[in-house]
């Protein structure tokens, strides 16, 4: 099995970018992480780094990707990062969401806090979608809009979980997939999803050759509609071949 990777990570029409990724493949173990941060210029794009860089480190080093050593490592980075969060008075408020995706021997796991989602594709066919910790989410469950009127909502930025928080509980936050060639997934900030729906996600996709080409497809459906103010973006396509 090979999971071909192609990714880009963009400041929009902000000033910086407080967005980072980053991934390795070495069949038959791999990692892919997407991280959105918070909190500020320089404390935003120093939780977002630190995260991914941190998933990425110790995850080349687990004996397994199991569910309970996956939320173990990513609570002892979340009390790394409240710690650096005392190095600097500028540091206080940064905070960052995560979504990172795991694989080892043909087995897929992944974990997310904040809005910051993965998709999951079988065969062309959205099967799975991380759910957003937001109160534009809360919205959704209670009935109050529709889960299209999240990229509307009032309160679409406003997060409840992410990295960064104190006592923040990572468990029930995992999911597990078993991976097929012909399949593919979507990591991805929200100033990416906010301005691409499922649909044309899954259209791209089927009219793409390998990620290089899914992701050119919904960059231009992105680039058509976005504001002059768009947010920072971010997206890691992967097709298992």
């Amino acid at each position: 099995m090979d999971i071909q990777t192609f990714a880009c990570t963009d400041k929009g029409g902000r000033d910086h970018n407080e967005d980072y990724f980053g991934y390795y493949w070495d069949d038959p173990a791999g990692c892919w992480v997407v991280a959105d941060g918070l909190g500020g210029h320089a404390s935003g794009e120093i939780a977002s780094r630190l995260v991914t860089e941190a998933v990425i480190e110790k995850s080349g080093s687990w004996t397994a990707f199991s569910d309970e050593e996956i939320v173990h490592i990513l609570t002892d980075i979340n009390e790394s990062l409240i710690s650096a969060q005392n190095a600097l008075p500028s540091y206080k408020g940064m905070k960052s969401t995560v979504v990172a995706v795991f694989m080892e021997n043909g087995l897929l796991k992944y974990i997310h806090a904040g809005d910051s989602r993965l998709y999951y594709f079988k065969q062309n066919y959205l099967c799975a979608r991380t759910k957003d910790h937001s109160l534009s989410q809360k919205a959704v469950d209670s009935g109050e809009i529709d889960y299209e009127d999240i990229r509307f909502h009032e309160d679409r930025n406003i997060v409840l979980k992410v990295m960064g928080l104190k006592n923040l509980n990572l468990s029930g936050m995992t999911g597990t997939v078993m991976p097929e060639p012909g399949d593919a997934f979507l990591l991805c900030t929200d100033g990416f999803w906010e301005y691409i729906y499922e649909a044309e996600m899954t259209r791209e996709l089927s009219k793409a050759d390998d990620p290089r080409q899914w992701l050119m497809g919904m960059l231009e459906l992105r680039q058509a509609r976005a504001p002059a103010n768009n947010d920072n973006f971010t997206a890691v396509c992967c097709m298992v071949k």
